[in-house]
């Protein structure tokens, strides 16, 4: 799929297409989740949460205000 999008991407007519934010979350992300849902390690995510957590707020105060 990542390689189908680049070679996509290359494609000057569809370089104009967005796609809203409510598509993306209401069909890509579900199923990504979906899929990914029985192979995760609940230690895994307990080992990674300070990280996920640190990540984010470091974002939240790097990006500017009224953004």
């Amino acid at each position: 799929m990542l390689a189908a999008g680049v070679l996509l991407g290359f494609v000057p007519s569809l370089r104009e297409v967005e796609l809203p934010p409510e598509v993306v979350f209401l069909l890509f992300l579900p199923a990504l989740l979906f899929w990914e849902s029985p192979t995760t390690s609940l230690r895994q995510i307990r080992q990674d949460l300070g990280g996920v957590v640190l990540t984010g707020t470091v974002l939240v105060i790097a990006s500017p205000p009224g953004s």
